[in-house]
């Protein structure tokens, strides 16, 4: 790191941000800054996203993406929304005792909080579309093994549902602040994650919604697995979370980072000249 003798003290400040600092003057000319970075998370997958400029067509690819993760982030709040009014009274069908029937609601935000810190490191070192393949995976394994419960299991089967459900919605919880940092420029970053938040708060507002109205569509059965307002909303939200699944497999790449600093390692190799 090199500066001006008159900025010196802010050095540290420079190398612990990793972001560009331009001191205001009184009197002379605002000083400017030039900033390279060699990121070693260069992979070749995905397009490249600089943080103060991005090409449009990698902008394209950009959007397309986070409309993807709108859409996922929909549906994890859909998910833990839409059980609401009757996850109580399918856990005392299936056996569980009354006296800790929120262990069923709750099991899913212990799950969650679980998931939050493991997926941030792996999304650190990891490949972000698979990931957010393999959570999806996890959350809809979770759903199924919730609604067969009525049939082939018992409240056991349907907590076990639940916190693999919960460990599933852990994906984007820290992973949407990892992707957007270098997806987004400062310009479009905050409508876009406004956008992102829109969608949870949607997703939240139609899963009681939906729940409701299960409980007007007569019970039936496919085979032996019985279909009812208890059991049909988690296959709902099963068929969205496969059709999220299939839009990612579908969808170009992620942009990979090489202008955001990750690591110290980052830091270190990276050149930071105020003049």
């Amino acid at each position: 790191v090199s500066t001006q003798s008159t900025w010196g003290p802010f050095n540290r400040i420079i190398e612990m941000s990793g972001r560009g600092y331009q001191p205001l003057q009184d009197n002379g000319p605002r000083a400017s800054m030039s900033m390279t970075t060699r990121s070693p998370r260069d992979d070749g997958k995905g397009p490249s996203i600089q943080s103060d400029h991005i090409d449009p067509q990698d902008a394209l690819v950009a959007k397309r993406f986070f409309f993807l993760l709108n859409m996922i982030n929909f549906v994890m709040a859909l998910d833990f929304a839409i059980v609401f009014l009757t996850v109580y009274s399918y856990w005392e069908d299936l056996g569980g005792d009354r006296n800790v029937s929120s262990l069923a609601f709750a099991s899913y935000n212990y799950a969650q909080l679980v998931a939050i810190p493991v997926v941030s490191v792996w999304l650190d070192h990891g490949n972000v579309t698979l990931i957010l393949a393999i959570t999806l995976l996890i959350n809809i394994g979770g759903n199924v093994l919730y609604s067969i419960a009525a049939t082939w299991g018992g409240y056991e089967m349907m907590f076990v549902g639940r916190i693999m459900t919960g460990l599933g919605s852990g994906n984007l919880v820290v992973g949407i602040n990892n992707i957007v940092e270098y997806t987004t420029t400062e310009k479009d970053r905050s409508i876009l994650m406004a956008s992102y938040n829109m969608s949870s708060f949607f997703g939240r507002i139609l899963g009681p919604t939906i729940g409701l109205i299960m409980f007007y569509i007569p019970a039936f059965n496919i085979g032996t697995l019985d279909m009812n307002e208890k059991t049909l909303p988690a296959w709902v939200t099963a068929v969205f979370g496969i059709m999220c699944l299939i839009g990612l497999f579908f969808a170009p790449p992620p942009p990979r980072r090489d202008s955001v600093y990750q690591t110290s390692d980052d830091i270190a190799h990276a050149d930071i000249i105020i003049t």
